[in-house]
């Protein structure tokens, strides 16, 4: 390094020049020190799952006080219609505020106020820096923080904006994929025509349930409940009819399946409930009789919807036993469709 002036009329002196490779050292240590706490923000940030999450690792990041707002239609499907020139929403959404070592997120506030508690922010911090957060023609919100303009360095500032940009839209296309596969998982356990739990789904959720009831000490009833005479609505009116019927009873048995019950279509005309043993098995199957009772009654159908039903207690912890209880539930259930069937006949 040299130091003069123009004119040369000045010396220089060495120390002077010491000063400033030791101020030029610096400046460059700093820089690969916030450079690699940059990696880090990016690397803690693809773990993240939740806006809790990731607010917590963009408050260690950013600077000591800072604002990463969003549009309030972030995280949506779909854009809201009535943006500010296209760009802003009527309200804004904290994503991120940290200060005093803490962090919090989630408030809403009107966009024109820049941000929550403007006047206690401009009371407390002379200078604040507003960028804006964007990826490609998308507008993400903006970013805020306090500065001293003397210690500022503003590419520390414009390298955590870049790094966020990116972080945002990566997380934002995370939290919409993981909201399609839930979907998805959601779909595939659900009977479509019912909308009740398919087999899958009933053995998805079924060992939640028995693994509360053990902790409870409690065992469950599992039912296994056919209808009657599908065959013969489906000959006589229709298999619209007939799914119709199907549809009714799964409606009805969702509504007298007490909280945290499960109820599931297995297929065709057979399905199997599942409650804790406290809610008496006598109770449900009671609720269930006086709902189709009641439906026949309002249906003004030219057919009766009617079920044949057996059911069994037990304390099962692995799915085998669940099994044990439906297949004894199903000979109860087979044994009262036969005195169904010869009462009519």
């Amino acid at each position: 390094m040299r130091i003069s002036q123009s004119c040369g009329c000045k010396k220089i002196d060495p120390r002077e020049v010491g000063d400033k490779i030791l101020e030029l050292y610096h400046r460059m240590n700093n820089s690969d020190g916030h450079e690699q706490h940059m990696f880090s923000y990016l690397a803690k940030s693809v773990e993240c799952h939740t806006v809790e999450e990731m607010a917590k690792v963009m408050a260690r990041s950013g600077d000591y006080y800072s604002w990463v707002c969003t549009n309030s239609d972030f995280l949506s499907n779909t854009r809201q219609r009535e943006r500010f020139n296209n760009s802003f929403t009527k309200q804004m959404r904290v994503f991120m505020q940290t200060f005093d070592n803490k962090y919090k997120t989630g408030e809403v506030f009107d966009t024109k106020d820049l941000l929550p508690d403007m006047e206690q922010v401009l009371g407390r911090h002379n200078c604040l820096m507003f960028s804006p957060l964007h990826f490609q023609d998308e507008v993400i919100g903006y970013a805020a923080n306090s500065f001293n303009p003397i210690y500022f360095l503003f590419q520390n500032t414009r390298r955590f904006i870049n790094n966020t940009n990116q972080i945002m839209e990566s997380f934002k296309n995370r939290q919409r994929l993981e909201r399609a596969n839930a979907e998805l998982a959601r779909i595939h356990m659900l009977d479509p025509m019912t909308g009740i739990y398919n087999r899958r789904g009933f053995y998805k959720n079924v060992r939640k349930l028995i693994s509360k009831a053990e902790k409870q000490g409690v065992g469950v009833w599992v039912f296994s409940i056919d209808m009657d005479n599908l065959k013969k609505i489906n000959d006589l009116y229709g298999h619209n009819e007939g799914d119709k019927a199907i549809k009714a009873v799964a409606s009805l048995m969702t509504k007298c399946t007490a909280e945290g019950g499960i109820c599931s279509r297995f297929g065709g005309d057979e399905f199997v409930a599942v409650i804790a043993e406290t809610d008496g098995a006598d109770s449900f199957y009671e609720k269930v009789s006086r709902s189709i009772a009641e439906y026949n009654r309002r249906s003004k159908s030219p057919y009766d919807v009617s079920i044949s039903c057996g059911y069994k207690a037990g304390k099962p912890k692995t799915l085998k036993e669940i099994d044990d209880l439906m297949k004894a539930s199903d000979r109860e259930m087979y044994t009262q469709k036969r005195k169904h069937h010869s009462r009519r006949d």
